[in-house]
């Protein structure tokens, strides 16, 4: 990693992408990194090893561990990347950094954005290749000052839910790969229909959509 560009201005070097430009040129193979950015992983590695839970995680272990296999339903190969694993016993921890990790918000988010299904699906492959359950971990870390952070175990109901649609994804793209046919997310017409808040002003549904309140009109680009 390359944390400034030597003897660089703002004269010299006018703008933060000319800068990542000379740095992938000096520099090939290696992401830029800036000062801020350094600094702010060494405060969440710090916190992570200060939080005793996490610590017992961290203490042994490999970071970044490739593992592949071939799925036994659809036949499709699969590869996953492991931020840290455990191998005795076996245990998969997933670092995530947010904003907040106050437990309503978090929750929502891991579904979100995939959390939980990205541990079953390595789940899926642990599985296959071990012939082990292994047990999963989140390690969230707040990425603003003082880094809290946290360990989450997520649940069986949630994981059983998340590989379900890991396992339909699966069938999804084995179908499309064998009939060379990508649907979109509709295949027939679709009635639209005003959110619920029109008709009823005590509905809170969809009001606030990617951080926007969707009552406010869009402007036209």
């Amino acid at each position: 990693y390359q944390a400034a560009y030597p003897g660089a201005t703002t004269e010299t070097v006018p703008s933060d992408a000319w800068k990542r430009m000379l740095l992938a040129e000096r520099n090939p193979g290696k992401e830029f990194l800036t000062e801020a950015d350094y600094d702010r992983a060494l405060a969440m590695g710090d916190a992570l090893r200060r939080n005793k839970h996490a610590a017992h995680y961290l203490a042994a272990g490999r970071p970044e561990v490739t593992i592949e296999w071939v799925d036994p339903e659809t036949r499709l190969p699969c590869k996953a990347r492991l931020d840290w694993l455990i191998g005795d016993p076996l245990v998969d921890c997933d670092l995530k950094t947010a904003r907040t990790i106050i437990y309503g918000i978090f929750r929502a988010q891991a579904w979100k954005l995939g959390y939980f299904h990205q541990l079953a699906f390595h789940r899926l492959g642990l599985r296959q290749l071990s012939g082990r359950i292994p047990a999963l971990r989140i390690l969230a870390v707040e990425n603003v000052p003082p880094f809290d952070c946290v360990v989450f175990e997520p649940d069986e109901d949630s994981l059983w839910a998340a590989e379900e649609e890991v396992r339909s994804l699966l069938v999804k793209l084995a179908r499309a790969r064998r009939d060379d046919r990508w649907p979109g997310q509709y295949d027939e017409e679709q009635q639209l229909r005003a959110p619920r808040w029109v008709f009823d002003e005590d509905a809170t549904e969809d009001l606030i959509i990617g951080g926007e309140d969707a009552r406010e009109p869009a402007s036209a680009e």
